[in-house]
């Protein structure tokens, strides 16, 4: 089940969908402070039929990169907003 929200930032006032959270696991390969972005070598998410790969992915909360270092395993949680993925949790 999909749910339109709206971005209040959003000047144009486009509509952005959030459906579904889906789980993985991956090893952070880089964090990217300034624009909130962490880089994953993740394995397969069964939810999204996505085969395992290295990807970027924007965080929810920017303060999230900074509990994540390269090297680090970690379970992570995201949501798909219009055409992209963002992470909603990293631990």
């Amino acid at each position: 089940m999909a749910w339109a929200v709206m971005d209040m930032n959003d000047k144009a006032g486009k509509q952005q969908t959030t459906s579904t959270s889906h789980t993985g696991v991956g090893v952070v390969k880089s964090v990217n402070s300034a624009d909130g972005v962490v880089t994953l070598a993740h394995e397969p998410i069964k939810s999204l039929n996505w085969s395992a790969m290295t990807m970027g992915f924007k965080v929810k909360d920017k303060s999230l990169v900074g509990k994540v270092k390269p090297g680090d395993k970690v379970d992570f949680t995201l949501v798909q907003s219009g055409s992209d993925y963002i992470i909603t949790s990293i631990r």
